[in-house]
């Protein structure tokens, strides 16, 4: 085997020889290979200690699986804060357009209670006023065909902040872990600075 990077082996066998306790741990040699190191006494048929017995079991593969899960999970946790600190509302959607996650802002500008859209389906949210045929079909090309669309206009009455003005905006959702893509669909609220531009005009 390898050297090892780690230069305690020794003083571990002395105490392992000392206080005849076994001792455990990760340790890793200098080409980066991962052991777990288990030492324990060696006693004799006549039960006396006349040394150690080292064993080395190869984890490697194990810590690297490790490393690229905290690696994705690190990841998740980044682009969700990213996602919560943006204003424009925002909804993750699986391939079935069902809504796996919305920010902030979504709730905000919709006045749905925080975590109450997860598991439903875009199309059914506010008395399905997002069954939109040409949405639909723009959505449906986004996994498959990879595709992006921008700009979408969708013009409603909405149950709780009435008739308002949004830009769609979507495109497909890689993720680190190697489960399946989703969608991120943006919303931009366009209801206000239209209303401002058509005061300009008529002045």
């Amino acid at each position: 085997m390898s050297t090892l990077a780690d230069d305690s082996l020794i003083e571990d066998a002395q105490e392992v020889f000392q206080t005849l306790v076994p001792k455990e741990r990760e340790v890793q040699s200098r080409d980066g290979l991962w052991y777990f190191l288990r030492i324990l006494p060696y006693r004799t048929a006549k039960n006396t200690i006349e040394g150690l017995v080292l064993t080395f079991v190869d984890i490697t593969q194990q810590k690297e699986a490790t490393a690229v899960v905290a690696a994705a999970r690190d990841s998740r946790e980044l682009a969700d804060s990213m996602m919560q600190t943006l204003r424009e509302p925002l909804l993750v959607l699986d391939e079935t357009f069902r809504v796996k996650g919305a920010n902030r802002a979504f709730y905000q500008t919709f006045g749905y209670v925080p975590g109450s859209v997860e598991q439903h389906l875009l199309f059914e949210l506010d008395g399905g006023q997002w069954e939109n045929p040409p949405l639909r079909q723009l959505l449906e090309k986004v996994l498959p065909a990879n595709e992006t669309f921008q700009d979408f206009l969708v013009e409603h009455t909405f149950p709780q902040i009435g008739k308002r003005r949004f830009l769609l905006n979507a495109r497909r959702l890689i993720r680190e872990t190697g489960d399946k893509a989703l969608i991120l669909l943006a919303m931009e609220d366009i209801t206000a600075r239209e209303e401002r531009e058509g005061e300009k005009e008529e002045t």
